[in-house]
Parts: structure tokens; sequence; C-alpha cells
């Protein structure tokens, strides 16, 4: 801009509210960007966005991570996801298991089965409506060159569900998956021979292209009530969906992507790998492309090791800098 080479208007927009665990329809990102247009080159509305010769040309966003330490990416699509809550409450005060255990059904052990069944029977329930990977997307997996064996070194196990390279990445990037994040309980003490009177786990179901979001919630619920149902308990069930976040999968032939993965070999000296994740910011992707008319595409400058979202989460100054440098070379060739 101080140089006097940008050709492209730029508008910025900061979204800080996707780790809330707030639903993306109860934030206030969308309905800000909806009652602003303006701001893209409309005076009213989004229509007159879609038809307006000034209309956006390009979402940029930087959100996620390289898949590997060593290796510049490009994302072109994302899972959708579906945060819940499942609840089960017995009996009125928390009890002694010494002496009331073997009597009732107890709030741990049905929550327990939920999750098992929920884990072991999740490719049966959730399966339907998986986009089959067409073969350019096949070679682009094939192309990432996954070493399963570092892939696992890095995440900290011995050994991973899928043995081959094409098979990880699908269950990460193109496949449903559950995954438990917490358990807890009313016995706060986490002593011995207690029986807590309520029982929660928070989970998430990771579901992908094309499967509908709504379809996938509905499944879920009538699922975990047939199961609680069966298990003919007399505690209660609760389930409580936190937020959905639909998925998100660009079309690569556009110039966006080219213009990009150009910035990207200029800046770091290599073709970049195009790389789907299973983030949860599908939703505002979607929700911008829709809104705004314009393609979308996803720069990301950290590296796998970084610890998104865990303790000393960081970025190398170096993938800081060159992303910068990145980002400039692009917004002055779209």
């Amino acid at each position: 801009h101080d140089s006097g080479n940008l050709k492209r208007d730029v508008v910025f927009l900061f979204e800080g509210e996707e780790e809330s665990g707030v639903g993306i329809e109860d934030r206030g990102f969308c309905k800000m960007v909806l009652e602003n247009m303006k701001w893209f080159g409309s005076d009213n509305d989004i229509d007159e966005v879609s038809s307006n010769s000034n209309r956006p040309c390009a979402i940029l966003i930087s959100n996620n991570y390289w898949i590997d330490d060593n290796r510049p990416c490009l994302t072109y699509g994302m899972r959708g996801v579906i945060d819940f809550s499942i609840t089960v409450t017995g009996p009125s005060t928390n009890l002694h298991a010494g002496v009331d255990g073997g009597s009732i059904h107890e709030p741990m052990e049905d929550l327990n089965a939920l999750l098992y069944t929920l884990s072991h029977e999740k490719d049966k329930i959730f399966s339907g409506g998986v986009r089959d990977l067409a073969n350019d997307e096949r070679e682009r997996y094939e192309k990432v060159n996954l070493n399963v064996e570092e892939y696992a070194k890095q995440v900290g196990v011995s050994r991973l569900r899928q043995i081959s390279p094409l098979h990880v990445l699908g269950s990460r990037w193109s496949k449903p998956s559950i995954s438990i994040s917490n358990v807890s309980s009313t016995n706060t003490s986490r002593g011995f021979r207690r029986i807590p009177a309520m029982c929660q786990a928070k989970v998430s179901l990771h579901f992908v292209p094309d499967q509908d979001a709504e379809e996938q919630k509905q499944r879920l619920i009538s699922y975990l009530q047939n199961v609680f149902d069966d298990l003919e308990s007399g505690n209660e069930l609760q389930i409580n969906i936190k937020q959905v976040s639909n998925w998100w999968l660009a079309n690569t032939r556009t110039r966006i992507f080219d213009v990009a993965a150009e910035s990207v070999e200029k800046v770091w000296g290599v073709k970049p790998l195009l790389v789907r994740e299973g983030g949860s910011y599908g939703g505002i992707t979607s929700f911008l492309e829709r809104s705004l008319k314009a393609p979308a595409i996803h720069l990301p400058m950290g590296q796998a090791s970084d610890s998104a979202h865990l303790p000393n989460e960081r970025i190398s100054l170096k993938c800081l800098v060159k992303g910068r440098e990145v980002v400039e070379d692009f917004l002055m060739n779209i």
C-alpha cells in the first residue's frame, strides 16, 4: 500500500469467537458481516454484492498448520464438527459404592456404555453421505507422501489405527470421526468407592462432504437415545448440542489457488502441498464464501509441531516473516 502498488481494496476481518464454544449462529460475527455488506463493495445487501463488478475476488484465511514441519501447504478443505455433551443423571446424591453398589444403575456405567458403542459403531452410524475421493484428489493425498512412522512419533503413539499413508490421511481429512474430549462427574474428590449422581462427557463428531449437518445431528441424537433405552436404566439422559460448524471444500482450479501457489513457491522456493484439514473453521469459511460470493483459501503459516490449541502454542519467527511475505505477494498479484 505504501508503495502504491496495491491493486485491490483489502478488508480485514478479525473473528475471535471460534474457541468460545458458542455455536456459529449465536456468535456476532455472521450478523456483523451481513449487516455491513458495504464493506465489501455493496451499499445495501448481499444481492448487490453478487452483481457488483467491484465485488470481492478472494477470501484469504490463515487459521491452520502445515502437514509437517518442513513443507509449506495450502488448505482447500475442512471437516465440519458437532460439539455436544452427554449427561447421565441418577440418584439424588453421590452414594457409597460399598453400601449401594450393585443395587442401582450407576450413571458412570451408563455413560461408559454410550461412549463405547458410539466410538465402536461410528463407521456404521455416520458413514452415510460421504463423498468418494475423485482421482485427482487421491493423487493429492499420495503427493503428500506422509511418513506414517514419523507421524506416529510426532503425536506420541506407538501405533495408529491405519497402516497406509492414504488411509491415515483419509481418516484425518475425509472420513467422519468421534473424539471424546472430557469426562467429569459429581465425584469431585475423584476418590475411590464413590458412585457419582451425575456424569458428563464432552464429545465432538467431525463430519465431511457431502454429509448434511442437520441429518448428522439428528442421527446422533436418535442413536444415543435408542442405545440408552436399550439399557433399560432408571437414570435420565440429556444430550446437549453445543455448536455445529459445517464442512468446507474449495474448487482448487480457480485463480486464487494459482496465485497463492505461485506466491508460496516464490517465497519458500518450493511448490506448496494441497491439503485438507480436520479443523473446525469450515463453518466460517463456507459462510464467507456464500455471503460474499467469492472463493476462499486457507494459507497455513504454522508448522505441525506448533501445539495447536495446546500449552506452549507457538509459531516460529521464520514462518511468521515468510508468511507475511507470501500474503504481500498474493495481494500484489490477485
